[in-house]
């Protein structure tokens, strides 16, 4: 019979004399909204790419620099950019459409809109803004600024090992609507905490409940827990610097009483 495996843990605080740098805050609907977009997005963005190379592209040879995403969970698309004699210019586009299977095609217009060459700017800005980087993998989602006109770029910490759960190491970006200024730069960590699915320790025949963890920067659970909750489909137990423990499961958190 296969058992779950429950860890009750005390988190314990001892702040006096910390200094925490300020994060942009957000309140909790957003934060809540803010990670399952970027799960969203980035779930599409990993699909999309194993489409593309169905196609067998040679990525250096074709001089694939990336992509940038447009629409929602219902309906997005994802562009792949390619550089050609010192210009960018659509490459392929998979659609997403609901339920169905992902469409591949090329685009009929290969000239790119100043609002997705300002999404790609953004992107590139976010890249060479990294000052303490997690891993050599990183993963980028660009959404729009929920404040204002501009981007919120993240970088995601990412790993190939399939157990892995890194929850440190990300960033958050806010950056201009033309993309080419950095207003912001948010360190959503204060460790390279990386947990794992399948601790070595579990006995024999259980299964892992939730994952706990502590976050420093905060007052209450970040979008980057929202993402990796559902990116793992597990219970995140997180402790905050006020004392409270959360949880964040299903793209929602609440203070566990």
């Amino acid at each position: 019979m296969k058992r779950t495996y429950h860890t009750i843990v005390a988190i314990y605080f001892i702040l006096c004399g910390c200094v925490y740098a300020e994060i942009r805050k957000f309140d909790q609907s957003t934060l809540e909204k803010l990670g399952v977009a970027i799960y969203e997005q980035d779930i599409r963005a990993a699909a999309a790419t194993d489409v593309l190379f169905t196609k067998k592209i040679d990525p250096e040879k074709e001089g694939l620099r990336g992509w940038i995403v447009e629409g929602d969970d219902k309906k997005m698309l994802v562009r792949f950019i390619r550089e050609r004699e010192g210009h960018l210019e659509a490459f392929y586009d998979v659609t997403f459409d609901g339920k169905k299977k992902p469409a591949i095609a090329a685009p009929k217009d290969s000239r790119l809109s100043d609002s997705q060459l300002a999404q790609f700017r953004a992107r590139s800005l976010a890249l060479k803004s990294i000052t303490r980087p997690a891993s050599q993998r990183y993963n980028f989602v660009i959404l729009r600024d929920p404040e204002s006109n501009g981007f919120l770029v993240y970088a995601l910490a990412a790993t190939t090992e399939a157990n892995a759960v890194m929850v440190g190491g990300h960033y958050r970006f806010t950056i201009s609507r033309d993309g080419e200024r950095l207003e912001r730069s948010d360190e959503l960590f204060r460790s390279f905490m990386v947990l794992s699915t399948k601790p070595k320790d579990m006995p024999p025949g259980a299964s892992l409940a939730a994952l706990t963890m502590t976050t420093l920067v905060s007052d209450m659970p970040l979008e980057t827990h929202v993402y990796l909750s559902l990116l793992h489909r597990m219970a995140f137990y997180v402790g905050t610097p006020d004392q409270h423990v959360w949880k964040v499961e299903n793209g929602k958190m609440e203070i566990v009483k």
